[in-house]
C-alpha cells in the first residue's frame, strides 16, 4: 500500500488542468507531460476467523480490502499546492461476516 499514486501522462495542457495535473512541456520537441496525483484517503481490511482443530488453537486471517475489487486503500485526487501529512489515516478492520456459515 502506498500513501499516494503519482500519475505520468503525455496529454495536452488543458486536459491535465482537467485531472488537477502539473503540465511540464518537453524541452527538445512539441507537447508535454501531465503529473497527477491520487494520495490515500482510507484504508479497510477484512479479516476472517480460523480455528485449527488439531493444535486447538485459532487465528485471524487476512482476506481482502474492503473497497472495490477487493483493494485496501481508497485515493482521491490531489489540488496542486495542497500538503498531506497522513497523520490521521482512517484504518478499519472488518470482520468477515461468512464466519458462522
Amino acid at each position: 500500500m502506498r500513501p499516494w499514486i503519482q500519475h505520468a501522462e503525455e496529454i495536452s495542457e488543458s486536459a491535465c488542468s482537467s485531472k488537477s495535473g502539473i503540465w511540464r512541456a518537453f524541452n527538445q520537441r512539441e507537447g508535454g507531460k501531465c503529473y497527477y496525483y491520487d494520495v490515500i484517503k482510507e484504508v479497510c481490511l477484512v479479516i476472517g476467523f480460523a480455528s485449527n482443530l488439531e493444535t486447538n488453537s485459532y487465528t485471524w486471517e487476512y482476506e481482502c480490502g474492503c473497497f472495490q475489487d477487493g483493494e485496501i486503500a481508497m485515493y482521491e485526487r490531489a489540488e496542486p499546492g495542497d500538503v498531506f501529512k497522513f497523520e490521521h489515516v482512517p484504518v478499519a478492520v472488518r470482520e468477515d461476516d461468512n464466519i458462522f456459515e
